[in-house]
C-alpha cells in the first residue's frame, strides 16, 4: 500500500473514529493491507468509544508498540464499561501516564475518584477543569464534608481566575454535604452568576430544608433579573412542601403558570401532593394525582401512601398501594406499607 494511502486512511479513520462510527471505522481498518501505530489507535480509539472490551483488547494485544494513545484507550474502555479492576491493572502497568490517563481513571472510579485525586496530586499532576469537575461530581455522591473540604482548598489553589462552571459544581457538593452556609460563600464570590449557579444554590437550601432562605434567594433572583425556570420553582415548591406552606405554595404555582408562563411539569405536581398528604389532605392530594396532566408515577403514589400511613387512611391506601405495585413490575412492597396502614388504623 502506498505510504500516502495509509495516512490517508488513518486520518480518515481516526475523524470517523471520533464520531463513534463504528461499522465505517473497521470497513476502514480492514481493507488497510498495512497497519501501522497510527492506524491502530485509531481502531482502538473507535472500539473504546462503542464500549467493545474484546475487541479493544484484541488489537492492543496484537500491537507490537504501545504508545500513550494506546493505554488511554484501553484504560477508558474498561472504565466507562465498569471494568474497573482492569482499568486499574492497565493503569499500573503504564510505562507513562498523562492528563488523559488520570482523567479516565477519575471519569470510571466515582467512589473512588477522591482517593485517584490524591494520588494524582502526589504524582505532581495538576488537573485540568474537566478533571476538576470530575471529582467535584464524583466526591458530591458520596457526601463527604472533610473530603469537600479538601477538594475546595485545591481548587482554591489551582483555579486563578475563578471559574463559574468549577464554582456552581463546588455549590452543589457542598448542599450535598449539608453545608449550605459553605455553599453560600461560594456563590456569594462567583462574580459570573448564571442562572445555573442560582438554580444550584437554590437547590442548596431546599435540599437542606432551608425555607426562609430558599424563598428570599428567590426574591434576589427575580430582582437581579435572572430569568427563573422550571427548576426554580421545584426548589420553591419543594421546600413549602417540608415547611408545610400550603398557602405559598398556591400563590408560586400560579405565578410559574401565570406570571412566568412555565408549563408545570410532573415534580411541581408532586411538591404539591406531597405537600398535601403532609398536611392529612389525602382527598386533594389523591385528586391531584388522578387528574394532573401526567401518567402517576411512583413518586406521587408513595406520596399517597406514605400521607395514608399517617393519617391511618385504610381506603385511600389501597388504591395508591395497588397502583404503586402495578407501576414496581410486582414488587410486594406497597402492600408490606398497606397491612402498616391497618395496623395503625
Amino acid at each position: 500500500m502506498p505510504e500516502w494511502d495509509l495516512i490517508s486512511s488513518t486520518a480518515i479513520l481516526s475523524a470517523i473514529a471520533q464520531s463513534g462510527d463504528l461499522e465505517i471505522s473497521k470497513a476502514i481498518y480492514d481493507s488497510s493491507h498495512e497497519h501501522d501505530l497510527a492506524l491502530q489507535n485509531a481502531m482502538l480509539v473507535a472500539y473504546s468509544r462503542n464500549g467493545q472490551i474484546e475487541s479493544s483488547k484484541h488489537i492492543f494485544d496484537s500491537m507490537e508498540f504501545h504508545d500513550l494513545v494506546s493505554w488511554n484507550s484501553m484504560i477508558s474502555a474498561f472504565a466507562q464499561t465498569g471494568h474497573l479492576e482492569e482499568a486499574s491493572s492497565f493503569f499500573a502497568a503504564m510505562p507513562a501516564r498523562d492528563l488523559f490517563s488520570w482523567s479516565a481513571m477519575l471519569n470510571g472510579h466515582s467512589r473512588d475518584a477522591f482517593e485517584v485525586f490524591q494520588c494524582m496530586a502526589m504524582e505532581g499532576v495538576d488537573p485540568d477543569k474537566s478533571a476538576l469537575m470530575g471529582v467535584i461530581d464524583a466526591s458530591s455522591g458520596l457526601a463527604c464534608t472533610t473530603k469537600a473540604k479538601i477538594i475546595h482548598m485545591i481548587v482554591e489553589e489551582l483555579v486563578h481566575p475563578p471559574d463559574a462552571g468549577i464554582d456552581t459544581k463546588l455549590v452543589s457538593m457542598f448542599a450535598k454535604c449539608g453545608c449550605p452556609e459553605a455553599a453560600r460563600e461560594i456563590f456569594d464570590r462567583m462574580e459570573d452568576r448564571g442562572r445555573v449557579a442560582w438554580n444550584s444554590m437554590l437547590a442548596a437550601y431546599a435540599q437542606n430544608e432551608r425555607g426562609a432562605e430558599t424563598l428570599q434567594l428567590f426574591k434576589e433572583m427575580e430582582l437581579e433579573g435572572i430569568e427563573v425556570d422550571e427548576v426554580s420553582f421545584v426548589c420553591v415548591l419543594s421546600v413549602c412542601s417540608h415547611a408545610g406552606m400550603l398557602a405559598t405554595a398556591c400563590c408560586e404555582f400560579s405565578s410559574m403558570v401565570g406570571d412566568f408562563e412555565i408549563a408545570p411539569v410532573v415534580d411541581h405536581f408532586n411538591c404539591v401532593i406531597d405537600l398535601l398528604g403532609r398536611l392529612g389532605r389525602i382527598a386533594d392530594a389523591q385528586e391531584i394525582v388522578l387528574e394532573m396532566p401526567f401518567e402517576p408515577g411512583t413518586v406521587s403514589w408513595r406520596s399517597v401512601l406514605s400521607a395514608c400511613g399517617l393519617q391511618g387512611n385504610v381506603q385511600k391506601a389501597s388504591l395508591a398501594a395497588t397502583e404503586l405495585h402495578n407501576l414496581e413490575n410486582q414488587d410486594g412492597g406497597p402492600f408490606v406499607l398497606l397491612s402498616n396502614v391497618h395496623a395503625r388504623a
